[in-house]
């Protein structure tokens, strides 16, 4: 619904017309009318035995949780739902697709903290190199800006953590990490990689596959438009313009499971993120708004072999998701930037 309701009366006359809009759906989603007005939307989704999808209770416009969810399925749909076509890879769940983890917790803990996990970490000076057991630990919204970035910590052996799994944690290093709490307002990305394999951190959570080119297309996936929205539209969104994931929940994201796809079409994902890493975004909410993004999004709209005019249906729901306000959080610049896409597009027409 567009406005709040006012009192019962009106709630009565309304939930009248959200049965009528229902019954009278023939695609993904339909305009509530009452008295010749659009008051709002209704779109209708099949919960699994998980529960989901419960988060599309949050969303500002049914569009996109109805495009998620197609999504997950290995499905592609224009806004209208009158156009659809298959992924050009299945979906699965994370966990069906990376080793994850550890957990910060196993591999250190910062100086002055308890004394859990194997290292204590000491904040990396800008521009070392050669150093051993770096990490990406913290996320750094100013300098994590571009697809490979660099290790922000190192880890120290004091005496009192000699042996303690230390080769453990070292096994586990990767040059792909998943951030685990998000502001979508201030950060670039959703995955990050890096130059050499490091362990994770804090912030950010390893994951491991045997295919150095499955990493590179996974970043494309995660920092692209559709990768984003299928990582909101299951996350929590308990704070405005945040996305905090635990490390259970985020085994159970859905992926494409890009080991699947055939040798050409991982060379090829590989080399359009060869060709991006190193090009600075924006943050995620202004999407919209990035060239970058934008190069991203067609690179993995080709990895999944969507058709030509899954284009312009993306470029739609860019703008859809970066407005709603548990992405854009009232961020000034990114709000400013919804009103200049908006009076644009007005002066277009």
């Amino acid at each position: 619904m567009y406005e709040p309701l006012r009192d019962t009366g009106q709630a009565h006359e309304i939930a009248r017309s959200v049965v009528r809009a229902v019954a009278e759906m023939g695609a993904l989603h339909m305009p509530v009318r009452a008295g010749g007005e659009e008051i709002g939307q209704v779109a209708a989704l099949e919960a699994d035995g998980s529960g989901r999808p419960w988060a599309a209770l949050g969303a500002t416009s049914p569009v996109l949780p109805v495009i998620a969810n197609g999504l997950r399925e290995g499905r592609f749909s224009d806004l209208a739902g009158m156009r659809a076509a298959v992924t050009g890879t299945v979906f699965g769940f994370m966990e069906d697709l990376f080793e994850i983890g550890p957990t910060h917790d196993l591999i250190g803990y910062p100086v002055d903290g308890d004394r859990r996990g194997a290292f204590e970490m000491h904040p990396l000076p800008p521009g070392a190199s050669f150093v051993a057991d770096r990490a990406l630990w913290t996320a750094d919204s100013k300098r994590q800006r571009r697809m490979e970035v660099r290790p922000t910590h190192k880890g120290v052996v004091p005496k009192w953590l000699v042996d303690r799994d230390q080769n453990r944690m070292r096994r586990r290093a990767s040059t792909l990490f998943y951030a685990r709490n998000l502001r979508w307002t201030s950060q670039a990305l959703l995955a990050a990689a890096t130059e050499d394999p490091v362990m994770g951190g804090r912030s950010w959570t390893a994951l491991t596959h045997d295919d150095q080119r499955v990493l590179k297309a996974f970043a494309l996936w995660a920092n692209s438009t559709l990768g984003s929205l299928v990582h909101w539209s299951i996350g929590q969104r308990t704070h405005a313009g945040r996305s905090t994931t635990q490390i259970q929940a985020l085994r159970q994201i859905p992926v494409p499971l890009l080991d699947r796809l055939d040798e050409t079409a991982l060379d090829a994902a590989a080399h359009a993120f060869e060709q991006l890493k190193t090009k600075t975004l924006r943050p995620l909410c202004q999407a919209h708004a990035d060239p970058v993004r934008q190069e991203i999004d067609r690179a993995v709209m080709r990895m999944i072999a969507l058709p030509e005019w899954a284009n312009d249906v993306v470029t739609k729901l860019r703008r859809l998701w970066c407005a709603e306000p548990s992405v854009h959080g009232n961020h000034r610049e990114a709000v400013a930037l919804l009103g200049t896409a908006d009076a644009a597009g007005a002066g277009h027409h």
